[in-house]
């Protein structure tokens, strides 16, 4: 998270967000999360990244859909731009599909270029945007676009 997203936070300071969503307990209830899914990226016998999906979850913007929530997906900038990301999210549809989910949907922050295009190259659309509320983001840093991928 923080080669990616420091900018986003006051004095480049994220550890107000990690501990809130990567303590102990939050794990603990995301891995219990019945319909969830964790796993560890591995590239050349090194974890390289991280990835989350929520499956039948219920997409606002497309409700007659079974989707699947791509909830976070990071990968190391070191392996970025090599096709790992492509591999991953048909990784992904595929196994969205044997969930029967017949829709991916995940969240992008608006200042992230670099993910947005990638998303869109991959037949992500833009659905939505949102602002979060977090006070030690900067104020310009809160926009998140929602998109979305109807499996075929």
């Amino acid at each position: 998270y923080p080669p990616a997203y420091r900018h986003l936070w006051e004095k480049e300071d994220c550890s107000w967000y990690l501990n809130k969503v990567y303590n102990l307990n939050s794990l603990k209830l995301e891995l219990e999360e019945i319909g969830s899914e964790s796993y560890f990226i591995f590239y050349n016998s090194e974890i390289i990244g991280h990835l989350r999906l929520v499956f039948n979850t219920l997409f606002e913007d497309n409700p007659s859909y079974s989707s699947c929530y791509l909830q976070r997906l990071y990968l190391s900038e070191e392996t970025q731009g090599i096709g790992i990301g492509t591999h991953i999210l048909n990784w992904i549809e595929n196994r969205a599909k044997s969930k029967k989910n017949n829709l991916i949907c995940l969240e992008s922050m608006d200042t992230q270029t670099q993910a947005i295009s990638f998303y869109q190259k991959q037949g992500f659309t833009k659905s939505n945007h949102k602002r979060l509320d977090f006070k030690l983001m900067h104020k310009e840093c809160r926009g998140m676009y929602i998109f979305f991928k109807i499996l075929e």
